[in-house]
């Protein structure tokens, strides 16, 4: 291992979100720890023959695409948040962003688990989201179709 590979793994293991690598046929490229931890429990998402799978096969369809998308560029928006149902508690709230400095098209996919505090705060602080942004990101992905109303990971503020 690189010492430079070292010190970003260490890195992004501080992180209490999960963060995948993945490219567009869903191969698993790397995980920090939490990613690997909930890959292991396999509740909503798993690591299957190296790739990153969805439990509930309805789930796959707007992850591809979130991931999809994010390769080719798109900034991030409704369309880049999905939500993966789990056998427990609430949905993980997944942002699928291009894989920033890679030679390779790869995707960064941020999980959070909104039952978890620590999760939340540090994907509303990411995106620059109040407490209540993200009560309507996540409320708007658990509605059928509701997806749209997750606008707000669309617009940037001025600081």
């Amino acid at each position: 291992m690189q010492p430079e590979h070292a010190h970003k793994a260490a890195a992004l293991d501080l992180l209490p979100i999960a963060v995948v690598l993945t490219d567009r046929a869903l191969r698993l490229l790397d995980a920090n720890a939490a990613a690997a931890t909930m890959l292991e429990r396999g509740d909503g998402l798993l690591a299957a023959a190296g790739r990153l799978e969805c439990r509930l096969r309805e789930d796959k369809g707007p992850l591809l695409a979130a991931i999809t998308n994010a390769i080719a560029g798109a900034r991030p928006s409704a369309r880049a948040l999905v939500r993966i149902s789990r056998t427990r508690g609430r949905p993980y709230l997944a942002l699928a962003l291009a894989a920033p400095l890679c030679a390779d098209p790869f995707c960064l996919v941020l999980v959070a688990d909104p039952s978890k505090r620590q999760e939340t705060e540090a994907f509303a602080a990411m995106f620059d989201l109040s407490e209540q942004e993200l009560d309507n990101v996540e409320t708007a992905l658990t509605q059928p179709g509701g997806a749209g109303a997750a606008a707000p990971l669309a617009r940037t503020r001025d600081r």
